[in-house]
């Protein structure tokens, strides 16, 4: 029998709101960069193949 992990890998996941989720996705909708990070090509790279397999799913 297999174990599956409920809680998120990442405890801050957990301070996640909807009103944060919502906050976010209004700045993107308006143009608005937010939160915004810079990450090397390669992490890019491999940051992207992973959700597009999570997507995927």
């Amino acid at each position: 029998m297999s174990s599956v992990q409920l809680k998120p890998e990442c405890p801050t996941m957990n301070e996640t709101t909807l009103e944060d989720v919502y906050v976010t996705l209004k700045a993107i909708d308006d143009g608005e960069l937010i939160n915004e990070i810079e990450i090397d090509e390669k992490t890019q790279k491999w940051a992207k193949i992973a959700l597009e397999r999570m997507l995927a799913l």
